[in-house]
């Protein structure tokens, strides 16, 4: 499951990344840009676990096994998420330090 989880962390951040760079252009901003939006939509929606997960209590067995892998993700996901967000903006320098 850990890899599986892994795995479709990899896929799901790569997609996001070559489509934003992809559409950068079109949109009237850089690449660099694009990728570091890529990177900063990396959190995972709990959503999409709610939604495996009441296809499971609704009897649909295939949702048993991913349900495992998808809560590693999420897991791993929502902790590293912000982090990543919060250096993808710094790198594009869309944010200001302030002095606290």
């Amino acid at each position: 499951g850990v890899w599986l989880g892994l795995a479709l962390i990899a896929a799901r951040i790569a997609t996001k990344v070559v489509c934003n760079v992809a559409a950068a252009r079109l949109s009237g901003s850089t690449e660099r840009k694009g990728l570091l939006t890529g990177l900063a939509l990396t959190p995972m929606s709990a959503y999409a676990i709610l939604l495996l997960e009441q296809s499971r209590l609704y009897g649909f067995e295939p949702a048993r096994q991913v349900l495992t892998a998808l809560a590693f993700m999420m897991l791993l996901q929502e902790l590293l998420g912000p982090v990543v967000t919060q250096r993808a903006l710094q790198a594009a320098h869309e944010t200001h330090v302030t002095r606290e």
